[in-house]
């Protein structure tokens, strides 16, 4: 199920990394990372994981 929710209603976003230095150098944001060795997709860099809160449906 997919649901469209812009960015702003992100409440949580958790990413998973492979090169970390690649996307964070002198600066960091709050956040919640995991550095990984692999993907199962061969080629993955990233993952990413977000909960968004939207309006209920009518």
């Amino acid at each position: 199920m997919r649901h469209r929710c812009p960015w702003a209603d992100a409440v949580l976003t958790g990413r998973h990394n492979t090169a970390m230095d690649e996307y964070y150098r002198k600066w960091t944001p709050a956040a919640t990372m995991v550095a990984v060795n692999n993907f199962s997709a061969p080629g993955g860099r990233f993952e990413l994981d977000a909960i968004a809160m939207g309006p209920s449906p009518a």
